[in-house]
């Protein structure tokens, strides 16, 4: 059974050096109530602490982009939001000892059955895989009473495990294998709508697959950007003459990797940043924009 006074993780995490030259404390009477609070928080803080333009690039650009263009700025920002959020983990230890053993004993031992399938399906096809690292929280922790319904949260800036609730009725398996791409992925790559298409549609292949539930209660997940999916699908499976599995299959590989290989020599770089540009900006992500682009692409050699 794991400890009742310490975080429910897959597996420990790697240690964790202090940020050089940038350091702020955060007593335990000041830590956030829920996660959504803690992202809060970080903007609050980073807005004190960096440059006018290193929080202009905070809050302008991803995670990924600042990693390549500065990591000099990526490190300071993300060692401080490892600390910060390992130490909001242990603030949050107290929760455990309000969940029944046997459900978070039943968390892991799913997590555990997801990891391994994964690692054989990503090995299958000669992806690199990291191995699961997750904390479990108390569904309370994922958002507050008015927030969005989280089941699980991949943190920018905190690139060693996600997060994802112990106590809430959604099919973890597909939960967890949702939070596994991203957490394997170039996260942010190309913008959130995208991004998540891509993910949950790849993600709800892996669970049939496996035969894990994907839906409860018909609820479904970011079902109008996996419908907006398909005619980008569509187009690959024509253009490539291969099947809709293999089309998904090379979307999410440029995904994974984090380039556009497949994507610029299916459509062409002008089209396919065209759609990257649609999916960072949130707007004109429709059937009849996205057909337009891609349909106009020269068709490839």
């Amino acid at each position: 059974m794991p400890s009742r006074t310490a975080p429910v993780w897959i597996t420990p995490l790697v240690s964790l050096v202090v940020a050089l030259g940038l350091s702020v404390s955060v007593s335990a009477a000041q830590q956030p109530e829920t996660l959504d609070d803690l992202l809060a928080a970080f903007g609050h803080t980073f807005s004190q602490i960096l440059t006018p333009d290193e929080f202009r690039q905070y809050r302008t650009r991803n995670a990924d982009e600042i990693r390549r263009a500065d990591p000099e700025l990526y490190q300071k920002i993300s060692q401080n939001v490892v600390r910060w959020t390992d130490a909001w983990v242990k603030h949050v230890e107290a929760d455990y000892e309000t969940i029944p053993e046997e459900r978070v004993a039943q968390a892991r031992s799913e997590a555990a059955e997801v990891d391994e399938k994964l690692r054989g399906y990503f090995a299958e096809r000669q992806w690199d895989y990291k191995r699961m690292r997750v904390v479990f929280l108390a569904q309370r922790r994922l958002y507050g009473p008015g927030g969005a319904k989280s089941r699980g949260v991949f943190l920018r800036y905190y690139p060693d495990a996600f997060f994802s609730t112990v106590d809430h009725r959604a099919p973890r398996q597909h939960v967890l294998v949702h939070e596994s791409l991203h957490y394997n992925a170039a996260w942010g790559f190309w913008g959130p709508v995208l991004v998540e298409a891509v993910t949950e549609a790849k993600a709800r292949r892996i669970s049939a697959e496996f035969g894990w539930p994907i839906k409860q209660n018909r609820e479904e997940y970011y079902p109008l950007a996996r419908k907006r999916l398909d005619p980008i699908l569509e187009q690959i499976s024509a253009r490539r003459s291969c099947t809709g599995d293999e089309a998904l299959d090379l979307l999410f590989e440029d995904y994974l990797k984090g380039d556009d290989a497949h994507m610029t020599e299916t459509f062409g770089v002008e089209a396919w940043s065209k759609i990257v540009d649609m999916s960072r900006a949130g707007r004109r992500w429709n059937k009849k924009d996205i057909l337009k682009v891609l349909e106009g692409a020269p068709k490839p050699e």
